[in-house]
Order: structure tokens, then C-alpha cells, then sequence
């Protein structure tokens, strides 16, 4: 019984894994630069060139990626520098230190799922978290006229 537990949670978080990845890569490959979309019409070199910083899009993919990882997942590894990419800031995570270990740190925390790029740096959680009841309730009237 045990091993079957195992392999179902096992093949859960491998399931997790692919999700992530497709979603990384869906939007890696989508035509346009989510930066210049940020900025619509009124963008200037200076202006892209920040936001590509802000968000990490001046880095290599393979960077993005396990950035992305990083962030999306409930244990990870954090710079203490604060100029650094991957810095522990408290506006973006909600954490807890696990271990210090010269300029990085492992914690435990909540997923951060980044900033909307159409909502003006609103964080995709909290997107998330206003649409959850409307949802629900679609859901549940769905399920009820269903049966």
C-alpha cells in the first residue's frame, strides 16, 4: 500500500514537473517580447532594457527556466544579495529560512507565480485568488445542472 502511495505522489509531482515546462515553453516560443508588450507604444531603449532586468528576460533561456522553477516550487534557493536576481525579497515570497550557506539561502515557502504582465505588476496570486469564488461557483452550478 505504501509503495502505491508512493508512486501515485511520485508521478504526481511528475506531472507537476511536465506542467511547468509546457507552460515555460509555450510562452518562450510565443512571437513577441513580453517586455515591449509591457510597454505598448510609449517604450524607449532605457525603458525595455529595466524591465528586461525586472523580470529576468535579459537572461538565457535555460536561466529563465530554472528561475522559474525556482520560484514556483515550495522549497528553493535564494540569493542574500540584494542586487542579485533571486534575491529573498519579503514582497515577493512568503518564506521560511531553512539553511544559510554563504551568499544563498534554502526556503521553505509559497509558490510565487511572478507579476501579470496586462494587470501592472498585480501578483498572479492574487489574480488568482479573486477569481477563485466566481469560479467555484460556476463550477458547482455546472456540476448541479449536470446531474
Amino acid at each position: 500500500m505504501l509503495q502505491f502511495i508512493l508512486h501515485k505522489v511520485f508521478y504526481g509531482f511528475l506531472t507537476l514537473f511536465g506542467v511547468v515546462t509546457i507552460i515555460f515553453l509555450l510562452f518562450a516560443v510565443l512571437p513577441g517580447d513580453p517586455a515591449r508588450m509591457m510597454l505598448d507604444q510609449r517604450e524607449d531603449s532605457e525603458q525595455l532594457q529595466n524591465i528586461k532586468k525586472k523580470y529576468g528576460f535579459d537572461k538565457p533561456l535555460e536561466m529563465q527556466y530554472l528561475y522559474y522553477v525556482n520560484d514556483v516550487s515550495p522549497i528553493s534557493f535564494h540569493s542574500i544579495i540584494s542586487s542579485d536576481y533571486t534575491f529573498l525579497d519579503t514582497d515577493k515570497y512568503t518564506y521560511r529560512k531553512l539553511l544559510s550557506f554563504g551568499d544563498y539561502c534554502m526556503a521553505i515557502k509559497y509558490p510565487y507565480l511572478r507579476e501579470s504582465f496586462q494587470k501592472n505588476g498585480k501578483k498572479v496570486s492574487e489574480i488568482i485568488a479573486e477569481t477563485i469564488p466566481n469560479t467555484a461557483v460556476l463550477a458547482i452550478s455546472a456540476i448541479v445542472i449536470a446531474s
